[in-house]
């Protein structure tokens, strides 16, 4: 059996797992009180686990969520647990922003189209759709649902033959690349007859 892992590392997050087959297999919600479980569950079905994806909390300011995607410690905490225990048990931590994973599902946005008075589901609702056995009785179960929904998107990721890690590598080289160009160009201009950046013409 292989299995795929969501997870939202929010303070009402959970964890979801989807089967080989696109199937519910289990999901729990986040214990603050208790978080060691959750890991127990990790650590007794590691190495079923092939793909894990955590939802993306350190976004930038313009990210347009404007949620509680914001700047919380708590959550950025949480995030933390959650990658030194993937990492412990030898698992390479995909970050999925949430506008990649809601549009994926056909969900993005899904907050503001409600208020337009769109026919759209939420993460809740849809996850209760797609795995009626999930236990997402509760509207704190929302962090369960997004744990299903990402765990799904996993599964389809890996059907397809979708390396999202290489992916964010690949765009991170190019960044890290277009900032050297610019350091390049920054220190080439500095360099340049009359822009010497010293008090005698002017700059300080």
């Amino acid at each position: 059996m292989r299995l795929f892992i969501g997870i939202d590392p929010g303070q009402t997050g959970g964890l979801g797992i989807i089967d080989q087959d696109g199937h519910y297999f289990a999901s729990k919600r986040w214990n603050r009180r208790d978080p060691r479980q959750l890991y127990i569950l990790l650590q007794s079905i590691n190495d079923l686990v092939v793909l894990v994806y955590l939802e993306d909390v350190n976004l930038p300011p313009d990210d347009g969520l404007g949620n509680r995607f914001s700047s919380s410690s708590n959550l950025m905490v949480n995030s933390g647990i959650w990658q030194g225990w993937l990492i412990a048990l030898g698992h390479q931590v995909v970050l999925v922003r949430p506008t990649s994973w809601q549009a994926a599902v056909g969900l993005f946005n899904w907050k503001k189209r409600q208020q337009k008075n769109e026919p759209v589901e939420s993460p809740l609702v849809l996850a209760r759709r797609l795995y009626p056995e999930a236990p997402l009785e509760f509207q704190a179960d929302d962090g369960q649902a997004v744990g299903l929904l990402l765990a799904s998107l996993a599964y389809q990721d890996a059907q397809n033959g979708i390396d999202r890690a290489a992916m964010q590598q690949l765009v991170q080289q190019k960044k890290q690349k277009a900032r050297q160009e610019g350091r390049k160009l920054a220190k080439a201009t500095r360099t340049l007859p009359g822009i010497t950046g010293d008090a005698e013409h002017g700059f300080f």
